[in-house]
């Protein structure tokens, strides 16, 4: 044993053959499976998708040098904040069916197909572990799969007549499928390696929103945003469009500017000039050569019975996906400060998720983005507590 090289998967037939001695097997298996992945591999048909789009989506596990012993599962599952239109198994004519099938791989010289006689699926909402909880889950009915066998798992199986599925409504960058093999049939889930990545990305813009302060004392300076959204509310990213922006007070137009929006990025223009004497300042942007786009029209009165010199705008609540929420900190507060257009920002980790590295990072990431005078972000957690205990709490630091 000892001149034999201890690392298997650079056997060579003689070595195997000095070990074992004279052994049956079927040819070229064992130089077959070393080079597999153990657990298998995981591919997918497309990696980026537009919010709220109707599509199909096929999954190809390939059965890795483990096989699957019978009644053993495989799941895919994704993060339970996800509005993914719930999948059915029931009607293949209707919207979001979902199926799986098997493929037989190619079998070696002498070696005998697999014995798996059907699969069968379901969705589960709360069918894996957080965050990853939604999974649709394959049972192997009745046998084995073989090493390099697949399985086909397809979601909004458009083959019996249905428009496919409806893909979540919000933007996320590298949302996962990760899936899960159970080999040995015991109900012990591996991940296996190399997630499903898929950027879900805007859609063409649909509408404007303008958001800022609608209260302010007159001469203070006030700025407000425009940004571009699609259809279901996610902001615009690169799109070269000219907005026409007017301000009216008492029937005259005080204020007329054409502005552009980011070219790079999300779609979105300041407005820092706009005037604030005494009154109420009606602003209207629209979009140039674009009337299918909806305008919007936003209101900031100046008053000098105003108690503070404008109205400010918080959220103390934001997650991100170090643990149960979708997109990076850097992203959701980055966009809180430079879209929503918000004075105070509270990032919130779950205590029973967040590591003490991405703690660490996230708080770097805090400091980076405050600035003096505009904007105050908090680094916080969500203690979460059993709702007979009395439920969650918000903890916010002042500090790192």
């Amino acid at each position: 044993m000892n001149d034999v090289d201890d690392n298997m998967g650079e056997w060579t037939e003689k070595d195997l053959k000095k070990v074992l001695g004279d052994y049956t097997a079927p040819k070229g298996l064992y130089d077959k499976t070393k080079t597999m992945p153990f657990l298998g591999g995981v591919t997918c048909n497309v990696n980026r998708l537009v919010a709220g789009e109707w599509t199909e989506i096929v999954i190809d596990y390939t059965v890795g040098a483990s096989g699957i012993a019978d009644g053993a599962w495989i799941k895919a599952t994704f993060k339970f904040y996800s509005d993914w239109a719930l999948f059915q198994t029931v009607d293949p004519a209707v919207a979001n069916y979902v199926s799986a099938e098997y493929h037989a791989g190619p079998c070696a010289d002498g070696q005998s197909p697999a014995t798996v006689q059907s699969l069968k699926v379901r969705f589960d909402q709360k069918g894996h572990e957080r965050p990853f909880q939604k999974a649709i889950i394959v049972d192997t009915v009745d046998g084995y799969l073989k090493p390099g066998d697949h399985i086909i798992i397809r979601l909004g199986d458009r083959r019996g007549g249905g428009p496919g599925t409806r893909v979540q409504t919000f933007v996320e960058k590298d949302f996962r499928f990760r899936c899960y093999i159970d080999p040995l049939g015991t109900s012990r889930f591996c991940d296996i390696p190399g997630d499903v990545v898929i950027d879900i990305v805007s859609g063409q813009p649909a509408q404007l929103v303008m958001v800022g302060s609608r209260l302010v004392k007159p001469g203070q300076p006030c700025s407000v945003r425009v940004r571009a959204e699609d259809s279901w509310g996610n902001t615009c990213w690169n799109e070269d469009r000219k907005l026409k922006v007017t301000g009216v007070r008492d029937g005259k137009t005080v204020y007329e500017k054409i502005v552009g929006l980011a070219t790079k990025g999300w779609s979105v223009a300041k407005l820092d000039d706009l005037p604030t004497e005494t009154g109420e300042l009606e602003i209207t942007a629209t979009m140039v050569d674009h009337p299918e786009v909806t305008p919007v029209t936003f209101f900031i009165t100046a008053d000098a019975a105003s108690p503070v010199d404008r109205v400010f705008f918080g959220d103390l609540h934001v997650h991100s996906d170090d643990t149960v929420g979708t997109n990076s900190t850097t992203y959701n507060l980055t966009y809180g400060r430079d879209i929503a257009g918000l004075d105070v920002l509270g990032y919130t980790a779950n205590d029973f998720q967040i590591t003490k590295n991405n703690w660490d990072k996230a708080v770097e990431v805090i400091e980076g983005l405050n600035q003096d005078g505009a904007f105050v972000c908090y680094p916080g957690t969500e203690w979460c507590g059993n709702s007979c205990a009395g439920g969650d709490h918000n903890v916010v630091f002042l500090h790192g």
